[in-house]
């Protein structure tokens, strides 16, 4: 019994509850709550019933919808802080505490006096409550968050070895009659010392840390800041004193080389470190010099060290000059060698320099050479004269001067070699000690051979070979035996023996020269010679004591033998009468020119009218076995019968002489 009416009991509070929820639902959708708005500060409140806001605001809502509240905050405020907390739901006529339950049928469901709020886009101020069965109001307090910069100020100054910081900034955005005074602190980095830019960050605004460019809420603003730059300018310095010129020797050009490593700079902060190079200078002029001017040019320098990037040189105001010294350069010069005969004046062969700069030649220098020649290289000896010995002297070059050159003297060989004299019987020339000839037979124009102040040869040598009468061959018979004659003119004694005799003039009869013997010959003397075996004349005399004018002579029946040392040429020779090559002695045609008479033989002078050919006799009036060619006029070879008489060309058999030979025909 008990147990059926506590279920019954049961069964009547579910029925009541289930009617009252019936109930509710059906006030629910039929009656529209308002949503008004209560106290906002700093922005205002939109109510709608989609979640984007986009539709048409509302009023009223039944009760279970959800509404959704757009939060807009005025200017100098924002949503930056701003949360469901900000915004209150209050049932209308609420105190806002918790009430108890009324009647679920007039008055609808209650919970309490607050309408829970929750965020539905925060981001976008967009905000969700459901609504009660009952006219709510809305309130809102919207955070004071005025948004502001703050500029960090620029700073800048010329290098001066010290940080350069800036602590100051401006504010801007900040309300009229706000008095607020901000606390900003800079970053540790925000300094600069060497020249150059860097940036001036602020770190702190009020003692809360900023990211530049970022707003930030900072109390009831907004900051956002902005960096500033710190620039440091170099610094410009003169070249008060220090640079010098080095000093060089003579180029011919005025370029310098600088020194600078001594450079002094006028605006440099102490304990930096500083040079400078790419300094270029010029002397005032080419020339050599000392304490010359020296014009500095700085087109091309640089800064240097480890300060250098601090400084910027300046444009006026350097040092302007140095000075410094140009030296002589070494010019050589050397004589050159030459060669001169004996007996001559002294001479050169001019000078080789060495030394001269591109361009520049002996013109360039004052005066010209003079020399000196001596024995020594030293000049210390003998000095050269004409007629100093044969041999080596040398040749001292000076006098040259220049203001430019720093001039050393080199000597050159002088050569004195024994003088060479053209002499057509031989060769001659000169030493100390005289005259050399050496007499060979030869040919040339006769010339007269030279002797000294004394008439004398310092030495004579005389080469010819008189060769003997081959078999069968001969000029001449004498005393039984054959010889070949020749004829000399020598001007010392003439070589003897048995090979050879010696003839003179004795007398003419007719055609027929007689000769007789001389036993001992002498110099200077013409000599018809019969050599009856090889004779070699080769003399070599010193000292030898020669006239050329005093050669003897022999005259006989208007006839003279005479002699030549020099030779006679055709012009002089013709009409003279010349041994053939044999016995025979014929004149000298002034027609054929190529016939003359050659040194050192003899020679016979007759009547100007006497045109005949003479034949040669010694003392026995022999007649000649053989008949000498004689070169006629025209050039005709002779022919002579055995008794010296001269024929046409024989036609008939028989012995003959021919070119002093006997032919038989």
């Amino acid at each position: 019994m008990k147990k059926s009416i506590m279920q019954q009991t049961i069964r009547l509070f579910v029925l009541l509850a289930l009617f009252c929820i019936s109930a509710e639902q059906a006030w629910a959708s039929d009656v529209a709550y308002s949503i008004s708005t209560g106290t906002v500060e700093g922005g205002t409140l939109q109510f709608y019933s989609t979640a984007e806001c986009d539709g048409d605001e509302i009023n009223s809502i039944g009760s279970g919808e959800t509404v959704y509240i757009k939060a807009t905050p005025e200017s100098g405020y924002s949503l930056v802080g701003f949360t469901a907390a900000n915004i209150t739901v209050v049932r209308a006529g609420d105190t806002g505490a918790a009430e108890s339950r009324r009647n679920a049928a007039t008055d609808g469901p209650e919970v309490g006096g607050k309408v829970a709020v929750s965020a539905e886009n925060a981001t976008n101020g967009i905000y969700k409550f459901t609504m009660p069965a009952k006219d709510v109001v809305v309130s809102a307090t919207f955070p004071l968050t005025m948004p502001i910069t703050i500029t960090a100020d620029n700073g800048s100054k010329t290098y001066d070895g010290t940080p350069l910081t800036k602590t100051t900034f401006t504010v801007s955005g900040q309300a009229q009659g706000d008095t607020h005074k901000f606390t900003v602190t800079m970053t540790a980095a925000s300094n600069i010392t060497d020249a150059g830019s860097t940036d001036n960050v602020i770190a702190t605004v009020d003692g809360v840390s900023v990211t530049p460019g970022k707003q930030t809420r900072v109390g009831n603003y907004l900051v956002t800041t902005q960096s500033g730059t710190l620039t440091v300018g170099k610094k410009t310095v003169t070249v008060a004193s220090g640079i010098t010129a080095k000093d060089k020797t003579y180029n011919g050009k005025t370029g310098a080389s600088i020194i600078t490593t001594g450079a002094k700079f006028s605006g440099k902060v102490s304990g930096d470190v500083l040079s400078i190079s790419g300094v270029t200078g010029k002397f005032n002029n080419k020339n050599v010099g000392t304490g010359k001017t020296v014009t500095l040019n700085y087109t091309n320098a640089k800064l240097g060290g480890t300060s250098a990037g601090n400084y910027q040189l300046a444009t006026s105001g350097n040092q302007a000059t140095a000075t410094g010294n140009i030296t002589k350069a070494t010019l050589t010069v050397t004589a050159n060698a030459n060669t001169i005969s004996y007996g001559d004046d002294a001479d050169n062969n001019g000078v080789t320099y060495s030394g001269f700069v591109s361009g520049e030649d002996e013109s360039v220098l004052d005066n010209a050479p003079v020399y000196e020649y001596n024995t020594k290289a030293d000049g210390s000896g003998d000095d050269y004269m004409a007629g100093s010995p044969v041999g080596v002297y040398y040749i001292s070059p000076s006098g040259l001067s220049s203001n430019n050159y720093a001039i050393t003297y080199k000597t050159g060989v002088l050569t004195v070699e024994a003088k060479n004299i053209d002499y057509a019987g031989g060769t001659v020339n000169e030493d100390e000690n005289g005259y050399n000839v050496s007499l060979t037979e030869g040919t040339g124009s006769a010339n007269p051979l030279p002797l000294d102040e004394d008439d004398e040869l310092a030495n004579l040598t005389y080469s010819r070979t008189l060769k003997a009468p081959g078999e069968g061959e001969g000029d001449k018979t004498i005393d039984s035996k054959a010889a070949k004659l020749y004829t000399v003119c020598l001007p010392f004694e003439p070589l003897t023996g048995e090979a050879v005799r010696y003839y003179t003039l004795s007398s003419v009869k007719g055609t027929v020269l007689d000769f007789e013997e001389v036993v001992k010959p002498v110099a200077n003397t013409p000599y018809l010679v019969a050599v009856f075996g090889n004779a070699n004349f080769t003399e070599n005399c010193t000292d030898v004591d020669v006239t050329s004018t005093a050669i003897n002579s022999t005259t006989a029946d208007g006839y003279t033998l005479k002699g030549t040392f020099t030779g006679l040429s055709n012009a002089k020779a013709a009409g003279k009468y010349i041994l053939q090559d044999g016995s025979k002695w014929g004149q000298v045609p002034a027609e054929n020119t190529a016939v003359y008479i050659p040194p050192f033989r003899a020679y016979i002078e007759g009547p100007s009218n006497d045109a005949r050919e003479m034949s040669s006799s010694f003392g026995e009036n022999a007649t000649s076995i053989n008949a000498l060619r004689l070169v006629g006029s025209d050039g005709t070879e002779h022919w002579y019968d055995l008794q010296g008489r001269r024929i046409e060309q024989p036609t008939k058999k028989g012995i003959y002489i021919n070119n002093g030979k006997k032919i038989k025909r």
